[in-house]
């Protein structure tokens, strides 16, 4: 009885033990979606830098994201989604412009959405999340 407890005792600790322990696994890559949306019959051109912190430009540069009809595939939605070492805080708009008035440039906060022209005419609008 007591060699059958004993027995049992180690079969236990032995399964418990493979059973309780998990490997370890690695954090989820950094990744930022940069959505470009355009109206219909709307073009437009975004340029941006991610920044790990306000004003570093450090992380990773989209050139020349496109959307709306004379765009390179015409579409009125373009999505990249940029991979990076650190997460992206901020993003540095350089660029955005397009067949509406006005240049939306400026610095922003992570999720950003900004929209452009800002009076509500036809236009195109910008997401980073």
């Amino acid at each position: 009885m007591k060699r059958s407890a004993v027995i049992a005792l180690a079969l236990f600790s032995i399964v418990g033990t493979t059973i309780g322990s998990t490997s370890a696994t690695a954090a989820p890559p950094n990744r930022t979606s940069v959505t470009l949306t355009c109206d219909k019959n709307v073009d437009a051109t975004v340029s941006l830098t991610l920044e790990s912190v306000s004003g570093a430009n450090d992380l990773a540069a989209v050139s020349k994201l496109q959307c709306g009809p004379n765009s390179l595939f015409g579409l009125t939605r373009n999505r990249v989604e940029v991979p990076g070492s650190v997460a992206a805080t901020n993003v540095n708009v350089q660029q955005f412009t397009g067949t509406f008035t006005g240049n939306c440039t400026g610095e922003y906060a992570i999720p950003a959405k900004q929209s452009c022209p800002t009076d509500g005419s036809p236009g195109a609008t910008l997401v980073v999340r």
